[in-house]
């Protein structure tokens, strides 16, 4: 991550702050492999990748196809932003973080639908989507991706039974729905959300 002359984030990739401090000192870098933090206001810079190393490797425009996963790298790092914008209460940012999570990893679970780790990361992102929109009063909106994509997440775990069902996953994306259809007026169904939601969350519990 490296911000720009008014101090907003600039740009996001797979990169080690260690590897880009040695290459390009001048610049703020935020290590994407590790949690967001503390950058200096009032920077300029361009985003640059590093390898496993630490070395830079080039500008990232010239780097992506080298970097391992980068797509999905970059998914998360724009659900890493949109957290940090969630836990500072600007929503408005926060949607727009998890929305661009969304879209960079729609691709990677179309063409690997048998990736548990794909479907499983936008289902996070969708119900953290769903928190944010919530949030920013639009329950129906909120309703509807919850409900999708819990059924998603019910119909990749019938057909990989192999995979241990993600209760944690389950039970928040109930809860978030019983939140929204109670903003509905929608009480029974908001209740019935909340005991799948116990029931996941028991679940998970036994798991562990």
């Amino acid at each position: 991550l490296v911000l720009d002359e008014q101090g907003d984030l600039f740009a996001i990739g797979a990169a080690l702050a260690e590897g880009i401090h040695q290459g390009c000192p001048h610049l703020p870098v935020v290590a994407l492999e590790g949690e967001l933090e503390a950058v200096s206001q009032g920077a300029a810079g361009h985003l640059v990748g590093a390898d496993g190393r630490g070395e830079v490797l080039r500008f990232l425009d010239e780097a992506d196809g080298l970097l391992p996963d980068f797509p999905a790298a970059e998914a998360r790092a724009w659900d890493k932003l949109g957290s940090f914008h969630r836990r500072i209460d600007d929503w408005e940012k926060a949607e727009l973080d998890f929305r661009q999570a969304i879209a960079l990893q729609a691709p990677l679970v179309k063409e690997f639908p048998d990736a548990p780790s794909y479907w499983l990361w936008m289902a996070t992102f969708r119900i953290a989507l769903a928190d944010v929109i919530l949030h920013r009063k639009q329950p129906e909106e909120a309703r509807k991706t919850l409900e999708e994509t819990i059924s998603t997440l019910m119909h990749e775990i019938q057909q990989n039974p192999r995979i241990e069902p993600p209760h944690g996953l389950l039970a928040l994306g109930y809860s978030k729905l019983a939140v929204s259809l109670r903003q509905l007026g929608q009480k029974d169904q908001a209740s019935e959300a909340e005991r799948k939601a116990e029931h996941e969350a028991s679940l998970a519990s036994g798991s562990r």
